[in-house]
């Protein structure tokens, strides 16, 4: 009884930390199939509902990468930056949302005792307006350096 009051513990911890994390988080199965989805995650993709998205295939994913499919699929993790433009991804899910966003992603993996992959895990992080801070910054210096070179 005490075995399986902790599992239900641990198991209700868990739920807990994937729904309310304030990063994204999409769990996939072993075909890429999506079979959970967070609210921060949610939130971030203008997506009001789950059964919106699930069972989306992580490997259509316009934001990876050939390159980025294949580490996936080697069971590789991998990290990268992702950009959305949402106006053009419209068809591939219900989103209230338009224009652009920048996304941090990690995809990682759950593996079983056999070191199988069970289930993949996307991270993803709405970076938009640091970015656009980044590249604004950077075109002030820019700017400067330009208008430095052209004072005598």
């Amino acid at each position: 009884m005490e075995q399986t009051l902790e599992n239900g513990i641990a198991d209700n911890l868990l739920h807990n930390i994937f729904n309310d994390l304030s990063v994204g988080l999409e769990l996939y199965d072993k075909d890429g199939l999506m079979i959970d989805v967070n609210y921060s995650r949610l939130r971030s993709m203008g997506i009001k509902d789950k059964k919106d998205i699930l069972g989306y295939n992580l490997f259509n994913y316009t934001s990876f990468s050939d390159e980025i499919k294949e580490q996936v699929r080697k069971g590789e993790t991998v990290r990268f930056m992702a950009k959305y433009n949402f106006d053009d991804v419209r068809h591939l899910f219900p989103t209230n949302l338009s224009g652009i966003k920048f996304f941090e992603i990690t995809v990682s993996f759950v593996h079983n005792e056999k070191s199988e992959i069970t289930n993949y895990m996307v991270i993803s992080q709405d970076v938009t307006e640091r970015v656009l801070w980044q590249n604004k910054y950077d075109n002030l210096y820019e700017e400067a350096v330009r208008s430095k070179k052209r004072t005598p």
